[in-house]
């Protein structure tokens, strides 16, 4: 069941192309072959973080979730280890489409032409799991030893990046600055103007939050310059549907 309640069916090979029905995949598998392995580098786990970490206002958000899941706005730096979380992302059919979707009357396959898109589902904290924070403190001290000035005198989160159930994540140096600890402890939480939309949403600071707004922000990005949109074509009908949603310095590492 697909994340908005569509019972939807996913390429085994690329495991991005979703579609609403085994017969459907079938229907489409002529054109989807030409592109199966070229979209499953594109929406590979490594190249969606780095899409992140070059995107200095989700950067910045996930950075904020971090401040608040740990409370550092609170507490002095934490210099001799890492701090560690982790970040889960799937790729779902936005709300709106769905619905658009589900409206339609006609008993006839109607072709739907929408995108998938990337987003975050989990934010939190690992704590209690001494294996986990070994091997962070090792992959920690290895970036440290490749760029001690980057890591000098700040607190460091490693996020550990999923997709889904993959048990595969790719871990990423957040290096927590003045900047964002300065904008949480201020308080009052921030506005917010999504891509390609004009209206101004009030935000409090809080991990969901923060979410939310990266979310949104992806959803709203309908040109696809983040490149977290995937174009798929779900064929659907009446009965089908009615009975089914810090940046470019950081470090990265794949871990299995």
């Amino acid at each position: 069941m697909g994340e908005q309640g569509v019972d939807v069916k996913k390429c085994a090979k690329c495991k991005v192309s979703l579609y609403c029905s085994k017969e459907c995949q079938k229907k489409d598998w002529k054109t989807h072959k030409t592109r199966c392995a070229s979209l499953a580098h594109q929406f590979s786990l490594e190249n969606i973080v780095k899409r992140f970490t070059s995107t200095p206002f989700l950067w910045r958000l996930v950075e904020m979730a971090c401040v608040l899941e740990f409370g550092l706005d609170k507490k002095p730096p934490v210099l001799d280890r890492p701090l560690v979380a982790n970040c889960g992302f799937v790729l779902t059919i936005p709300a709106e489409d769905v619905v658009q979707a589900a409206a339609s009357s006609s008993s006839t396959p109607i072709p739907t032409n929408t995108d998938a898109v990337i987003q975050a589902r989990a934010f939190e904290a690992i704590t209690g799991d001494g294996a986990v924070q070994a091997r962070r403190t090792a992959l920690w001290k290895k970036f440290k030893a490749t760029n001690p000035a980057f890591f000098e005198g700040v607190t460091v989160v490693l996020v550990d990046f999923y997709m889904g159930d993959d048990p595969a994540c790719v871990v990423v140096s957040v290096p927590i600055s003045d900047l964002i600890l300065g904008i949480v402890r201020k308080g009052g939480g921030f506005q917010h103007r999504p891509a390609g939309s004009a209206v101004v949403m009030d935000v409090e600071y809080s991990v969901p939050s923060c979410l939310s707004v990266l979310n949104h922000h992806i959803r709203m990005d309908e040109s696809n310059k983040l490149g977290l949109r995937v174009p798929m074509s779900i064929t659907t009908n009446e009965e089908r549907t009615r009975n089914e949603e810090r940046q470019t310095g950081s470090h990265i590492e794949e871990v299995d």
